[in-house]
């Protein structure tokens, strides 16, 4: 009698210890497939930085300016005023088409 409880007693090990290495087997597949996707991820991440760095070399540095000569650096500055104004200018074009354009397409729909 007692040998059927010892073999019931070890099937039932050898199954709790089935369902434990294959739960772990499948945690240990996930983490693997995240450690994939990571190392992906961190791949993407570095060339993405190698492409901002590469983008801020090429910009101009910002320079001092230089105070001993006035009227360049006034001259300068009147340049810099000049393109802020026309950058500013077809910005607000842009957006008067694009308000229009929402206008029109309200009215037609009788919002």
């Amino acid at each position: 009698m007692w040998w059927i409880i010892w073999v019931v007693l070890v099937v039932a090990a050898g199954v709790v210890l089935f369902v434990l290495l294959r739960d772990v087997w499948r945690r240990a597949k996930a983490v693997g497939s995240e450690l994939a996707r990571a190392q992906s991820v961190a791949s993407q991440l570095s060339a993405r930085a190698a492409e901002l760095q590469a983008l801020a070399d090429a910009s101009p540095a910002i320079r001092p300016v230089d105070l001993e000569d006035v009227d360049a650096a006034r001259a300068a500055a009147d340049a810099r005023r000049a393109e802020d104004r026309i950058r500013k200018a077809e910005s607000r074009a842009r957006r008067e088409v694009r308000d229009a354009a929402v206008r029109d397409r309200w009215m037609r729909d009788g919002i």
